[in-house]
């Protein structure tokens, strides 16, 4: 065989797969959509709500004494469109989004979802996660950006895998927030029974407001400085661990 004759070969085992995955790329931006979806369900049998959105982020809203939970979901879809369903599985309203495994390349969903205040709320996602004016606990996890709260009670479960955790007029009576790559700021508008903060990466504040209330403290920071001008009582029932490996930890009142 002479060598224009490989050369040959060569050149068309590389093109053939340049030339398809070219043509893939093209066909999928010339296949990029977007698109609104709105649905309003009756809150009527509802108790619960439970996000999972691996396609971006979720903003949930609480509502006072609202009749029905409104999902908007901006969608972008590519060569292949994106996942999006809301379902209701004994008496949990789940709302899923959701990215092919190929010709995804604009894959994306934005949820905006109004609830009545008194809701539970479970969120998962890939983007960032917002939550306010919850009132019935919330349970949020994502992990490429951050988790912001606002006026929430009931019991908070937060993890973070990289990103920050913000949560702010807290009036919840048991936190717990972990964050892999990321700083936790924990500002309470009343006094909590248990708080557990945790970072790897990243600083710790917890903000109290100023009253009488005495804490029992467990607080470390491995690799940084450690500020705690909070009561301390090692027999109160009401605690609060606070540990940082690789960031300061900071506990203090609101008018500190």
């Amino acid at each position: 065989m002479n060598s224009k004759l490989v050369w040959k070969i060569v050149g068309t085992v590389v093109a053939v797969p340049m030339l398809v995955f070219f043509a893939t790329q093209t066909a999928s931006a010339l296949a990029h959509s977007k698109r609104t979806v709105s649905l309003n369900v009756p809150v009527a049998g509802i108790t619960a709500l439970d996000v999972d959105n691996n396609a971006g982020r979720v903003r949930i809203v609480g509502v006072e004494d609202a009749t029905e939970i409104k999902v908007r979901a901006r969608i972008d879809d590519g060569w292949r469109a994106t996942g999006h369903s809301v379902t209701t599985e004994g008496g949990v309203l789940k709302v899923h989004g959701s990215c092919p495994n190929f010709g995804s390349n604009f894959c994306n969903v934005r949820y905006t979802i109004e609830v009545p205040t008194t809701l539970p709320v479970s969120v998962r996602a890939e983007g960032s996660i917002e939550v306010t004016d919850v009132e019935a606990g919330v349970e949020a996890s994502t992990s490429d950006s951050t988790i912001t709260l606002a006026r929430v009670d009931g019991d908070l479960v937060l993890r973070a895998s990289q990103g920050r955790i913000t949560a702010g007029a807290i009036r919840s009576d048991t936190v717990v927030a972990h964050a892999n790559q990321g700083r936790i700021s924990l500002v309470f508008a009343e006094s909590p029974s248990s708080v557990t903060a945790e970072a790897d990466q990243g600083s710790i504040e917890i903000v109290l407001p100023d009253d009488t209330v005495a804490f029992a403290t467990d607080v470390r920071a491995d690799q940084g400085d450690v500020t705690d001008v909070v009561d301390r009582d090692l027999d109160s029932p009401r605690t609060i661990v606070a540990h940082a490996d690789q960031g300061d930890v900071t506990l203090t009142y609101a008018s500190s």
